[in-house]
């Protein structure tokens, strides 16, 4: 998740996965997920900042460092890529520019 200041939330799904299932086989409680309807709740509230949230598969040499990284030195290049190769959750991305009158 994604707005015009930057990158907010990374959350790993396949790592969460894993660890769920761990923890369900040694009958503990699985580790919290990621709550989707409180990212797209918080989006609608703060419209004004342009949320983005995908879903994506990155390769196994990529890891969340990097995408994190990633945000902060290419920024365009990252949401370029993950708008090309995600599942798109909600976008409120516009392409409008503001208009100094």
């Amino acid at each position: 998740m994604w707005d015009c200041y930057g990158l907010e939330t990374l959350f790993n799904c396949t790592e969460w996965s894993e660890q769920a299932t761990i923890a369900t086989l040694k009958e503990e409680s699985a580790p919290p997920s990621v709550n989707l309807e409180m990212l797209k709740m918080r989006a609608n509230v703060n419209s004004h900042r342009n949320y983005e949230i995908y879903f994506f598969n990155a390769s196994e040499e990529m890891s969340n460092a990097d995408i994190v990284e990633s945000f902060d030195t290419k920024p365009q290049w990252i949401v370029d890529w993950i708008r090309a190769n995600g599942d798109k959750v909600m976008s409120q991305a516009t392409n409008v520019h503001p208009v100094i009158r």
